[in-house]
């Protein structure tokens, strides 16, 4: 029974307030989070034929989930050669289709953090305000650490690029930002911890 106090423990450890319990992590969001992390790597580490492969690989899948995903990634990709365009149309795309997906929340809140990002360096600053926003929506109870990271991430810079765009509200938009980065820190070091690929 102790086993089970330990459970409940890391649950409430895990989840963003003590009173709004996470929705647990399933099989298929595993194997979507696998496939993107993989597809991710390859791109940090500027592998493009072997990122080119793996999505020719992944895109003949039936499964909506990972044809969504690998538009993901192809999306993230277009950003590491700076081609805003086709990584926003390719967001967008991945948007079109991730109704037919079963993880269909946790992607659509990967892709509109995505496009925050695409429209931050666009400097369509209402834009990525606006996606940053649907992506709290839509992740908001999926325990998946590594997003809620990146979401938080996004927002921060979002404010941060506010701020710098001479706004007058620089003080609280710095505070925002401020804790925005602090939260993607937590939520990067309890990934660590956990060694885990969601």
């Amino acid at each position: 029974s102790s086993d089970l106090g330990e459970k409940e423990h890391d649950k409430c450890e895990l989840a963003l307030t003590p009173q709004v319990p996470l929705v647990a992590v399933s099989p298929s969001q595993t194997k979507v989070c696998i496939i993107m992390n993989e597809l991710h790597e390859l791109c940090d580490n500027g592998e493009w034929v072997k990122f080119e492969e793996a999505c020719e690989m992944h895109q003949h899948s039936s499964n909506s989930d990972v044809k969504v995903a690998v538009l993901l990634e192809k999306a993230i990709a277009f950003l590491y050669h700076r081609d805003l365009e086709k990584a926003e149309a390719t967001a967008l795309e991945a948007l079109r289709i991730v109704s037919e997906a079963d993880n269909h929340q946790l992607l659509i809140g990967r892709a509109y953090y995505y496009l925050a990002h695409v429209y931050r360096r666009q400097k369509k600053h209402g834009e990525a305000v606006r996606c940053i926003d649907l992506s709290k929506q839509n992740l908001y109870l999926i325990d998946v650490c590594l997003d809620q990271s990146f979401m938080a991430y996004e927002e921060g810079n979002v404010m941060k690029e506010f701020i710098s765009s001479g706004s007058i509200l620089k003080k609280k938009l710095l505070l925002q930002a401020k804790h925005c980065f602090e939260h993607c820190l937590d939520l990067s070091r309890r990934l660590e911890d956990r060694k885990s690929v969601v």
